[in-house]
């Protein structure tokens, strides 16, 4: 019984080694880390313009703590989370690698494009040619109503 359990227990050993041995080289999928080389944060304000439908936010990029294989970082419109908007796939913004982190204002009476709900951050490595998706923040459209605008009577 016992060496029946030890010929198992080495036939599973052998075959979850083969496993994850194959994945090997296959970049982010794989043994390479590239944690290092991604932007580390995204902090993007409150929106400051109170227009329905534009915004103004003030957005900090925090530098990869290796910026030795980053080509640039790119901001892009996205309609989810991991999407960027659109198939032109202008940046709204982009820029080299410095040393710093990055300070960019989207400017009052931005108009936030049709179909846009995320800030999306994306880091391009030169190394493996990887376009990376590092952080993405949900739009906040912050709205002031005047008192006039508001109806008491139940219906909204």
């Amino acid at each position: 019984m016992f060496l029946r359990k030890a010929v198992l227990f080495f036939i599973i050993s052998i075959f979850t080694l083969s496993a994850v041995s194959c994945f090997q080289g296959l970049g982010p999928l794989g043994d390479s880390d590239y944690s290092d080389n991604l932007a580390q944060s995204l902090y993007v304000s409150v929106d400051h313009d109170r227009d329905e439908g534009e915004i103004s936010l003030n957005i900090t990029i925090g530098r990869a703590d290796d910026e030795s294989i980053v080509g640039h970082y790119s901001l892009y419109w996205g309609d989810s989370d991991r999407n960027i908007l659109g198939t032109e796939g202008s940046p709204i913004a982009s820029f080299a690698p410095e040393g710093e982190d990055f300070d960019y204002t989207v400017s009052s009476d931005t108009a936030i494009p049709a179909g846009a709900e995320y800030i999306l951050l994306y880091t391009k490595l030169t190394e493996d040619n990887l376009f990376v998706l590092s952080h993405s923040k949900e739009i906040e459209d912050l709205v002031m109503k005047q008192v006039s605008d508001i109806n008491t009577g139940g219906d909204s």
